[in-house]
């Protein structure tokens, strides 16, 4: 089997493979702005969960048991409430991304990999491989978050609630270990210098890190085509539902 990317998505999808007794060869074109590279990783203990007819109850339950260790305290402060509050638990661990063959993404359509099965899980770079498939595209946005990285260090996980101007929304901006250092916040792209100003006053540094997160309406992870799944449009949840997409390829190969 061949998995084109080697994202969260793509690694969780591999081990998921695997286990199953499959052999799996992992593609990745390890472009620059790559989601899950950049991403802070973070899976609250009331995560996201999808508005999708096939997200039962067991795709929940393999999140939860991925998910089963790791979790540390996340403290809350604002600019009204200054002294930390416990907040709940939030996941910060690492995720070691899957180890691939690096590949030219699109150039090579999916059909001329030697596989009866390809699993496309490219992020924003889907289309991009469908389109010189001569496929139908998934229509995946692009859409651009960034993250300030300095030095530093954190116990657990510390949010910050905050309001832009003209936004009646309260947000949240975390901070959480990242590498030797901390790693602050992630920016909406209608918003994004506010959102580093705020930033950068919550104790970030001056590095920025940034990713290109594929946005759909909902999930995507269907039959595309004979021998060719396709799986996209985590957003900024990405990481947290990763098992559960994982479980859904897995059920799409098997039927």
């Amino acid at each position: 089997m061949v998995v084109v990317g080697g994202g969260f998505w793509g690694t969780f999808i591999c081990s998921r493979l695997r286990s199953l007794g499959l052999s799996v060869v992992c593609l990745d074109g390890l472009m620059e702005g790559a989601a899950s590279r950049a991403a802070a990783g973070l899976v609250r203990a009331s995560s996201f969960t999808p508005d999708c007819d096939w997200w039962e109850g067991r795709h929940t339950l393999a999140c939860r048991e991925h998910f089963s260790e790791g979790w540390v305290e996340e403290r809350v402060v604002s600019d009204y409430v200054p002294e930390p509050r416990v907040k709940g638990m939030v996941w910060c661990g690492e995720v070691p991304l899957e180890p691939a063959v690096p590949v030219l993404v699109g150039s090579l359509p999916v059909m001329d990999y030697p596989s009866r099965w390809v699993v496309l899980a490219a992020g924003v770079w889907c289309d991009d491989v469908l389109e010189a498939s001569g496929l139908p595209l998934t229509g995946v946005r692009a859409s651009r978050g960034v993250g300030l990285v300095g030095p530093g260090s954190v116990s657990g996980v510390l949010s910050r609630t905050y309001r832009l101007p003209g936004d009646t929304r309260t947000r949240v901006m975390t901070m959480r270990p990242w590498g030797s250092g901390v790693r602050v916040g992630d920016t909406l792209p209608e918003r994004e210098q506010e959102q580093l100003a705020q930033m950068a006053r919550f104790g970030g540094g001056g590095e920025q890190v940034w990713g290109l997160r594929p946005r759909l309406p909902s999930l995507l992870v269907a039959r595309w085509g004979p021998g060719l799944v396709v799986a996209t449009g985590g957003y900024r949840n990405g990481l947290a539902v990763a098992p559960g997409v994982a479980l859904r390829v897995a059920e799409l190969i098997r039927k």
